[in-house]
């Protein structure tokens, strides 16, 4: 089922694509955020299989600030900020 691959928000595009928005106020601590990132990774690859989906999943981040570190850039598709949406 979908118990493994729950997100925020999910918002499907007409062009293919599927955004997975995890939505947070503040992220993790740095020393934490490896594993937050692989946690998502890992959600995403759960929704993959339990909708058996061929389309694009994007990972979406919405925060209140932006991400500081491009570490895991690669990880995250799309951010959006609260600048971005008020």
């Amino acid at each position: 089922g979908l118990a493994g691959a729950r997100f925020d928000l999910v918002l499907v595009r007409h062009d293919h694509v599927i955004h997975l928005c995890e939505i947070r106020y503040s992220l993790p601590p740095s020393d934490l955020l490896p594993a937050y990132w692989q946690e998502l990774r890992e959600r995403r690859e759960a929704f993959r299989r339990a909708t058996s989906t061929k389309k694009a999943l994007q990972l979406t981040l919405i925060t209140a600030h932006r991400l500081d570190s491009q570490a895991h850039a690669e990880d995250i598709q799309c951010q959006l900020t609260l600048d971005d949406l008020f």
